[in-house]
């Protein structure tokens, strides 16, 4: 995905060959998305990130918390829909 997004948008830049690969990743994608960030901050979801192979929240998630029932679970057949979004 991120390679498709790179050469729609004309390939690396002079300035890429200076910078760590992940950068021209970043400026790819947020100049494709500039408010990610934002809305994801906005509607309560914190920052994602790695634990080991995995991802996972930086804090707590609001709209998480605010699925669960009186018995702290989150509702049967139903899962955080940020993780689904923000990961493939």
């Amino acid at each position: 995905m991120a390679v498709d997004m790179i050469q729609k948008d004309g390939g690396p830049q002079w300035f890429d060959k200076f910078l760590p690969p992940d950068r021209m990743i970043v400026r790819t994608f947020n100049k494709r998305w500039p408010t990610c960030a934002t809305t994801r901050a906005a509607s309560g979801f914190p920052k994602l990130v790695q634990k080991g192979d995995s991802w996972d929240w930086a804090g707590p998630c609001k709209p998480c918390e605010a699925e669960k029932g009186g018995d702290g679970q989150i509702a049967q057949g139903r899962r955080c829909n940020q993780l689904q979004f923000a990961l493939p």
